[in-house]
This record gives structure tokens, C-alpha cells and sequence, in this order.
């Protein structure tokens, strides 16, 4: 007994050396870094930027349709009520001649994608720092707008330049 024991013993010994010797050996060689990396994006990144875009195009388009099919359910009630409204994104009383997304950053909920929109009314064109959270949906190979505000940079602009109430002092 003693002998079949010490057999498998130095059997399983031999295998552990075999496996530790041919550990990380490979047919292909490991690639040779080049003098510049490549940059990993994060995952969603791209999606990401895609629904943005296609939700810029709407807008500069008037096409309130495609601008809801990139949001997510839960947006959809909110965008209903208030996308064609005075304050809306599609409101009839102003156009979108430029539209460009400026930067994405990962967040824990997914990604927050800045773009800048410039809205006409009239013969006033003014530029729109605008900030949308888009998430993955369930199966996570999709992705939809789940919010969009002003971006902070914007609406401190915003209020720096505007006109004080009536009646208070400038400055």
C-alpha cells in the first residue's frame, strides 16, 4: 500500500513540476510593446457617445421621435410632458444649427457625456453646455440617456451673464 501511495505522490509531484515549468508558455510569443500605447477604452464609452449623438441629431433635426427612442423608459414619461414645451428640446420656437459632444467621462452609473449646443431664436444664437448620464440597460449591450442637465460649467455662465432682476443694481 505504502508503495502505491509513494507512486502517486511522486506521480502528482512530477505533474505539479511539469505544470510549473511550461506555466505562461505559449505557441503565439506575448506582443512586443510598440513606442506608443494603444489608449483602452472604457467599456460603453462608444456606446455612449453614439446615443448622445443620435439624440443631437434629433434635436437639430426637430425629429421628437428618434429623440425619445434614445432615452431610457423611466425618461420617456418625463419627455413626453416637456420635449415640444417652451423650455423643451424640441421646441418649435428655436433651432439647433450646431450640436457636438466635447467630452465623455466614465461614472459608477456609466458614462456622463458634455456637448456643446448651439440654439438660435431668432437672430440669437447662444451656446448650451448640456451634461447627459447615459446607462446600460439590462443586458448591458445597450445603452439609453437616463438624464440630461445643464453642465455646471454652463450655468454658471449662465448666471454670470445674465441681466439682474429689475430694479437691483448691475455688479
Amino acid at each position: 500500500m505504502r508503495t502505491v501511495a509513494a507512486r502517486a505522490l511522486r506521480g502528482a509531484g512530477c505533474l505539479l513540476a511539469g505544470l510549473l515549468l511550461t506555466a505562461g508558455c505559449t505557441a503565439d510569443p506575448a506582443p512586443v510593446p510598440s513606442g506608443t500605447p494603444t489608449p483602452v477604452r472604457p467599456a460603453g464609452q462608444d456606446q455612449a457617445r453614439q446615443v448622445v449623438h443620435d439624440y443631437l441629431d434629433a434635436m437639430r433635426a426637430k425629429d421628437v421621435a428618434l429623440g425619445r427612442a434614445q432615452l431610457c423608459p423611466a425618461t420617456q414619461l418625463i419627455f413626453d410632458s416637456s420635449a415640444t414645451s417652451a423650455n423643451g428640446d424640441f421646441a418649435p420656437h428655436f433651432t439647433v444649427p450646431e450640436a457636438e459632444i466635447t467630452d465623455t467621462r466614465q461614472v459608477p452609473v456609466g458614462h456622463e457625456v458634455t456637448a456643446t449646443v448651439t440654439v438660435a431664436t431668432g437672430t440669437v444664437v447662444t451656446p448650451v453646455e448640456l451634461l447627459f448620464t447615459v446607462t446600460p440597460v439590462d443586458d448591458g449591450e445597450s445603452w439609453c440617456i437616463h438624464d440630461e442637465t445643464l453642465a455646471p460649467t454652463s450655468a454658471a455662465t449662465t448666471e454670470s451673464t445674465a441681466p439682474p432682476p429689475a430694479g437691483e443694481p448691475a455688479g
